[in-house]
Order: C-alpha cells, then sequence, then structure tokens
C-alpha cells in the first residue's frame, strides 16, 4: 500500500490491518499445529522406549532366575557326587 497517494481512505487503512492481523493469526496457527506434532512425535517415543525399557526388564529378569536354577542344580549335581564317592 503506498501511504503518499490521495485515495488513501480510512477503509482501505482497516483493510489492511485486518489482512495483517489474519496473517498474523494464520503464521501462529502453522506454529500451533507444528507444536502439536511434536508433542505427538515425542508422546509416541517416550511410550516406545518405555515398553522397550520395560521389556529389558522382564528379560533381565528372566535371564537371572534361569541362572539360578541352572546354579542351583549344579550344585546339587555336585552334593550328589559327593555324597556317593565321587
Amino acid at each position: 500500500m503506498d501511504w503518499n497517494t490521495e485515495d488513501t481512505s480510512q477503509n482501505s487503512i482497516q483493510t489492511s490491518a485486518l489482512m495483517r492481523i489474519a496473517d498474523a493469526t494464520e503464521a501462529m496457527a502453522q506454529n500451533f499445529i507444528k507444536l502439536q506434532k511434536d508433542v505427538e512425535f515425542w508422546k509416541q517415543q517416550y511410550y516406545k522406549e518405555k515398553k522397550y525399557c520395560e521389556e529389558w526388564r522382564l528379560s533381565s529378569i528372566a535371564y537371572k532366575a534361569h541362572f539360578t536354577r541352572l546354579k542351583n542344580k549344579l550344585e546339587a549335581l555336585e552334593n550328589d557326587g559327593r555324597s556317593n564317592g565321587i
């Protein structure tokens, strides 16, 4: 808009101001949409990693239990060997 012309009216100034407000509002909306997408992405990452950690924890518990059973079996075999004179 050329502010130095004679035909600048109150209506054209108001229209220009409203257009600038609309553009700014649209830009803010785009930023908000991007922020919402980012939140959703990080929320999915959080739950994915939380699930992975829980699976690893349960797997670790299972390996420890298996190790304990094998250790107890070995001790039982060693004790049987001693009692049989081997």
